[in-house]
């Protein structure tokens, strides 16, 4: 298994590379826009492919690399069956599994409560 966090201490938010490098194949989990060149290049330097870009919420704090992540490495692009947005995505759904060779990824939805009553 392969594990590389991308932290960005300013802004408090964190991007997720994972995956089985015996099998090749990895995910990215929120990537920010200012990242996508770095998650290609480390894929790359480890021989693995990137067969899946998730996004675990939609806002534009960071800007999300996603969709163009995804497009670039011909990856599919995920986000929760929940999102409402204008741009196609594969849509997950509580408990799928997310397998990359010997690595499985279990989608948990965490829905936040609504601030407003």
């Amino acid at each position: 298994m392969i594990f590389k966090p991308y932290y960005t201490f300013e802004s408090g938010c964190a991007g997720y590379l994972f995956g089985c490098v015996g099998e090749s194949r990895c995910a990215v989990v929120d990537p920010r826009d200012d990242d996508v060149h770095a998650y290609i290049q480390f894929s790359e330097s480890k021989a693995l492919v990137i067969s899946h870009v998730i996004d675990t919420h939609v806002h534009a704090d960071p800007l999300s690399g996603g969709l163009g992540l995804a497009g670039e490495v011909g990856a599919q692009y995920s986000l929760h069956e929940s999102a409402h947005v204008a741009v196609p995505f594969q849509a997950l759904v509580d408990n799928q599994e997310i397998v990359l060779g010997n690595v499985t990824a279990k989608v948990l939805h965490t829905p936040r409560a609504s601030a407003c009553s």
